[in-house]
């Protein structure tokens, strides 16, 4: 875990990690909380691929206030975007309406299952190499709180 903050305390700011060629280690999940709100204020979670793999992409809001967050960010949408082309390659909002294809792969990734009806967003992609953004923001106009945006890859 890593924390940036400014030194007034607001703004935007990037967090990176590389994993070095010729180590063993291998990256499986990736996740940032931020406060969401429009525009450039949207959270994103940016990512290099090698070779084809399986991900399970997440959008987390409601499912927040279970770790006491009140201000959470009430309908996110998920979507996401190849670096190369700048295209929408998928996007998600309620993953209620996927349940069944994506409760399997919560317990693949050891991810913490999302409850019956709620209006978290999830996918499900293979990918192959390239990089790749995945935003979280709000389905309404002017919607805002705070989010955490997850990348899983399965094995």
């Amino acid at each position: 875990t890593f924390v940036i903050t400014g030194k007034s305390g607001t703004g935007v700011g990037l967090g990176e990690l590389f994993l070095l060629s010729g180590g063993t280690g291998r990256l499986t999940n990736l996740s940032a909380r931020a406060n969401v709100g429009e525009g450039g204020d949207i959270l994103i979670a940016g990512f290099i691929r090698q070779g084809v793999g399986e991900f399970l992409l997440r959008g987390v809001g409601p499912d927040l206030a279970q770790y006491d967050i009140t201000n959470y960010l009430a309908d996110p949408v998920i979507s996401l975007h190849k670096l190369s082309t700048g295209s929408t390659i998928l996007s998600n909002n309620d993953w209620g309406q996927i349940v069944g294809a994506i409760s399997d792969k919560n317990a693949r990734a050891g991810a913490v299952p999302f409850p019956q009806g709620s209006k978290d967003s999830a996918a499900y992609v293979v990918l192959g190499s390239g990089g790749y953004t995945l935003h979280v923001s709000g389905a309404q106009p002017g919607q805002k709180g705070v989010a955490l945006v997850e990348v899983f890859e399965l094995r």
